[in-house]
């Protein structure tokens, strides 16, 4: 088990070095790269747009008094040269090696001995690897979500927030479960918890519900291009990170619709991409709601 675990560990070194040094070449390309067109939300001054960007990309650590379970954003438009595409290119490739080394050291645990009582503790390896490479701070997510490379320059960019329901499909039995649990726990009001068991007695057996949590608000960017006999292809990307096109120096950036200061109060109904969902939950106090195929 040892020697499985010293593997693990290696390959996980291998594949943290790689990355910090993909990033390191990263770094330095776009700090040359003064003169390309660059666009970054609250930030009007080019030379601190430009190392907003620099330090989001090779961000991959926690920082001084950041949230535990926040991500740092940045939303920004950024043109570059070949060269630098393609480093892009291999430090996503870098990432995604971390993320499977991680993952494959995730959930082993080793005895290590207390130097002061003498007693030996269970701790996760994956702590006292990253430890040991001066992450001991790793922000997981930061440092394995990719970079956005569109392969060619847009016509237009517009930054828009996404309000996107975080919903969890479960069964009848799941719900009672979870109704259940909170009668037993006095989790909300005993009637209220009650009735909803009995409206899911109606329901018949095969039926399933949807948990419509609180929405993931974040940036996204439609984009549009321009292709032969002048028509329009469009897309949209995630924008948490600065999205990386195909440029050449002193280049005009693309039409561009930046982001707005705040997001949108959020609205009484389910976004679009819901509609298959009633907007009245059918079951109040879990945020059960029923499908339309089924009602």
């Amino acid at each position: 088990m040892n020697n499985v675990n010293s593997q693990l560990r290696a390959t996980l070194a291998t594949a943290m070095h790689h990355l910090e040094a993909q990033l390191g070449v990263l770094d330095r390309l776009l700090k040359e790269e003064e003169s390309y067109p660059l666009w970054v939300w609250h930030e009007k001054d080019p030379s601190k747009a430009r190392l907003q960007v620099r330090q989001i990309v090779t961000a991959i650590d926690y920082r001084d008094g950041q949230d535990p379970v926040s991500t740092r954003i940045c939303p920004a438009l950024v043109g570059v040269s070949c060269a630098t595409l393609e480093a892009i290119r291999h430090a996503n490739q870098a990432k995604a090696d971390l993320q499977k080394a991680l993952k494959s050291i995730d959930g082993i645990k080793i005895e290590e001995q207390n130097q002061e009582t003498g007693t030996f503790l269970l701790r996760p390896l994956i702590k006292i690897a990253l430890a040991s490479l001066g992450h001991a701070r790793l922000h997981r997510r930061q440092a394995t979500r990719k970079f956005v490379i569109l392969e060619q320059t847009p016509e237009s960019v517009s930054f828009i927030w996404s309000r996107l329901p975080k919903i969890e499909s479960i069964d009848i039995e799941e719900a009672r479960r979870r109704l259940e649990a909170r009668l037993e726990k006095v989790q909300g009001n005993p009637v209220l918890i009650k009735a909803d068991l009995s409206r899911l007695d109606r329901l018949v057996s095969n039926e399933r519900l949807a948990i419509v949590n609180p929405p993931h608000i974040h940036p996204r960017a439609n984009i549009a291009w321009t292709i032969e006999k002048k028509t329009t292809r469009r897309g949209q990307k995630r924008a948490v990170l600065p999205i990386f096109y195909p440029s050449t120096r002193y280049d005009r950036l693309p039409r561009l619709r930046p982001l707005p200061e705040e997001p949108p109060l959020p609205g009484s109904r389910l976004r679009r991409n819901d509609a298959t969902i009633e907007t009245t939950p059918f079951l109040l106090t879990i945020r059960a709601h029923r499908y339309m195929s089924f009602a």
